[in-house]
């Protein structure tokens, strides 16, 4: 059973709290118990590398993350939003006698359900905070008796519910003007001019929603979609996102690393693991009640069984490949489908394999390069392309470590050295090192506070078809021969214009539901963006 809700920013200072009762604590006393009993719950660093550092190593910590227990019969959850990079938190009795995953799932519906009310790629601090009534009011109709209110999540029935502020902004405005007439008029004229503007108020309500509440009760055809509405421009817009994990690796024993292929050497790189998530949003605005169909090319991709939204008409053959989607939408924005690409299966590399990489960036590495072992070389090779005009937020992660070199590498002149001369450290201590840039093409090149680690970062923009490149070393304060290795490099980046997959929308179509369908002008559009999510190349 739900006590309370709250909303707040990474650094756990608070943006919104719902109490469903007297007794519910306030955040200041929650955050005060949770530092005392669970302080792994709000630690920044489970935030910024949670899918790596916890999920992968270590499944009892990622838990003690989002989920822990405060008292007898009380526990309190988090949902870490990456899009709006808030927390949501919940605070919950147990009826049961045991922890449950819907309080998370709860959080995670509220977290989609605010972006599609306000119509937001993302939700700042600042819009949360001046629109704290009306998340009062989204929280009051989704929550029933501290369980979730079924059947009252649809975004039509929430928006009729809980009107947009520029709707209220017209009563309000209307009203106050009619009182201030009133003051002026004789008190004869004073309750006719009254009636005259509640009625008005409401009327522009009704305008402003698209239609009477009561007539889009009659003519409403599904549940999430409001009847009897009525644009002027009518549109559909398609987003399209992918991102990218993948793991790449390659023989020790070769010097050359890159992904897209054979190396100098002739070295193979392997994929170790590697998917493609992939959401395709829907935004509509179009008159009476239409029945679209979306034909998708799949460009040769096993999409699995997608998650899908529930206005989707679903095919009764199993197996049979998700590429037309027939549906009625609901008014605005929501998410329409969710698809994973798993590129370990032999038939979706054929597929995405047509260019010899994913996506447009790869990287390729040397290191123990000069005279001394000590230098490496990170290139980066940014594909042409008619649908993409740059790369945005380019971004190059690089660990290096240095190695004492074996005695049998080193030179002869090395080994003849005057013997007056202070003998090699067998055992250097490497806790201590820096990584100097000797010759870079772009952007900047900053040390991180953890030895042997530092960040290449681009410009905002960085121009398709270039050819980055970044040499540096280790500075060596030891009295030692020392190889330097390319432990690990990690790639961030995105783009518009192209899918990593060749997904593509064929076409959008209004089958039926819209009268005078010949003569409807409809204006569609449709984006895609690609993104690099988990992508290590390692050494």
């Amino acid at each position: 059973m739900f006590i309370s809700f709250y909303i707040a920013d990474t650094k756990n200072a608070l943006i919104f709290q719902y109490l469903l009762s007297s007794s519910s604590p306030l955040f200041s006393h929650l955050l005060t118990k949770i530092q005392n009993v669970c302080p792994e719950l709000i630690s920044e660093h489970h935030d910024e590398e949670r899918d790596e550092s916890i999920m992968g190593q270590d499944s009892l910590k990622y838990t003690s993350s989002i989920h822990s227990s405060l008292g007898k019969d009380l526990e309190v959850y988090k949902y870490h939003s990456v899009t709006n990079n808030i927390n949501y938190f919940c605070l919950t009795s147990l009826s049961k006698g045991q922890a449950s995953i819907e309080p998370l799932l709860f959080l995670e519906n509220m977290d989609r359900i605010l972006l599609e009310y306000f119509e937001k790629e993302r939700l700042t601090v600042s819009k949360l905070i001046n629109n704290h009534d009306r998340l009062s009011m989204i929280f009051y109709m989704c929550v029933d008796s501290g369980e979730p209110a079924v059947g009252r999540l649809h975004e039509n029935m929430i928006k009729r519910m809980v009107p947009m502020r520029s709707d209220l902004s017209k009563i309000i405005n209307s009203t106050a003007h009619s009182f201030q007439k009133a003051v002026r008029q004789p008190a004869l004229q004073n309750q006719r001019l009254f009636e005259h503007s509640a009625t008005k108020g409401s009327l522009l309500f009704e305008q402003g929603s698209g239609s009477s509440t009561n007539d889009a009760f009659e003519n409403e055809v599904v549940p999430w979609r409001t009847g009897n509405l009525k644009y002027k421009d009518n549109e559909i817009y398609v987003d399209v996102l992918e991102t990218m994990h993948l793991v790449y690796s390659q023989r020790q024993k070769k010097r050359r690393r890159s992904y897209r292929g054979k190396n100098e050497t002739g070295a193979e790189i392997k994929m170790v693991c590697g998917s493609i998530c992939g959401q395709i949003n829907f935004r509509s605005h179009i008159s009476e009640n239409p029945t679209i169909e979306l034909d998708l090319n799949l460009a040769g991709n096993y999409l699995g069984v997608p998650s899908l939204h529930e206005s989707v008409e679903t095919s009764s053959e199993p197996g049979k490949p998700v590429d037309k989607l027939r549906f009625i939408p609901p008014d605005g924005k929501f998410c329409l489908m969710e698809y994973n690409i798993d590129l370990d299966m032999l038939q979706a590399r054929n597929a995405v394999y047509k260019s010899g990489s994913i996506g447009m960036v790869s990287v390729d590495f040397q290191d123990g390069l000069g005279s001394k072992h000590d230098e490496f070389e990170i290139i980066i090779n940014i594909s042409n392309s008619t649908k993409v005009t740059d790369i945005k937020d380019l971004r190059i992660d690089v660990e290096v470590t240095p190695e004492v070199m074996p005695r049998n590498n080193t030179t002869d002149e090395r080994s003849n050295k005057n013997k007056n001369q202070e003998v090699d450290d067998p055992n250097p201590d490497f806790s201590e090192h820096k990584i100097k840039v000797l010759r870079n093409t772009h952007g900047r090149f900053e040390n991180d506070v953890v030895p042997g680690k530092g960040t290449w970062i681009f410009q905002k923009d960085t121009a398709v078809g270039a050819l980055p490149v970044l040499r540096g070393c280790v500075e060596n304060v030891w009295n030692s021969a020392i190889y330097v290795k390319v432990k690990r490099v990690s790639v961030s980046y995105n783009y518009a214009g192209e899918l990593a997959s060749g997904i593509q929308v064929n076409a959008i179509n209004i089958t039926s539901g819209v009268r005078n369908l010949k003569s409807l002008k409809l204006f569609k559009g449709v984006k895609y963006t690609t993104a690099s999510g988990d992508f290590v190349i390692r050494g």
